[in-house]
């Protein structure tokens, strides 16, 4: 990712928009290489790392940040737990627990870097039920 980053801030010379989608949702208790639950990393560490590499060319840019998240943060009712403890892993929470990070992130985006120009969104994308 880092060098990815490195290739955008090299090539470009405005970034309008980021859209952080990436994801997944895994049925059981699996880590990244890091060590880190698989939906965090995923769904929420990789899109942090990401924008945190592009910020001084966001910034510069006046881009808009747009974080994929979804309804899955009602899953969660106290929070994130950090451990992510596989004896008593639960996909729902764990995914639930990566889509409230995100919504926090996008918060925490725009509180900081409004004044800078920077636009942060959240979205849901909705539903597709396969019959």
């Amino acid at each position: 990712m880092k060098k990815f980053a490195d290739q955008i801030i090299q090539n470009e010379e405005h970034v309008n928009i980021l859209l952080n989608n990436a994801g997944t949702a895994y049925t059981s208790h699996t880590l990244t290489i890091d060590g880190l639950e698989m939906d965090f990393g995923t769904n929420h560490i990789g899109h942090y790392y990401l924008t945190k590499l592009l910020l001084p060319l966001l910034i510069q840019s006046k881009a808009r940040i747009v974080n994929v998240s979804s309804m899955g943060h009602c899953f969660v009712e106290n929070g994130i737990n950090y451990e992510f403890p596989s004896s008593s892993y639960d996909a729902k929470i764990a995914y639930g627990q990566s889509k409230l990070a995100q919504i926090w992130h996008t918060l925490l985006l725009q509180q900081r870097y409004d004044e800078q120009g920077i636009n942060a969104y959240s979205l849901h994308p909705g539903m597709i039920y396969i019959a």
